[in-house]
């Protein structure tokens, strides 16, 4: 007698509602990119309620969260930064009320000549 093989047991697919540590570090890598936690959560495939929730049950977590939204903030400070003007002749932003015309360096308006 022969005996039939049992089915073969379909692949276990994961929980996709759950978070693990993975997810959690993906999450806080993108909320340290974009300074959006529904963004990251969708990023993830989790809702902004579940990243809340988490938050809420896990002080690491939370912790790891406000770490992340200061990484944002000190890179978007920085980006801020780097878009001024090296010099105030390359800045091309018009001049501020205080400033007159004649006093830019190389302008001789206003002097006798």
């Amino acid at each position: 007698m022969s005996t039939t093989p049992p089915p073969p047991t379909p692949r276990q697919s994961p929980d996709m509602s759950r978070w693990t540590g993975a997810k959690a570090a993906a999450f806080l890598k993108q909320l340290a990119l974009h300074g959006n936690a529904a963004r990251a959560a969708r990023s993830v495939r989790m809702s902004r309620k579940a990243a809340y929730a988490l938050r809420a049950r896990a002080p690491e977590f939370a912790r790891l969260w406000e770490v992340a939204l200061a990484d944002f903030r000190t890179m978007r400070e920085v980006a801020q930064f780097r878009r001024r003007a090296v010099h105030p002749l390359l800045d091309k932003r018009p001049l501020r009320p205080t400033q007159r015309q004649g006093s830019r360096p190389g302008d001789n308006r206003g002097r006798a000549g």
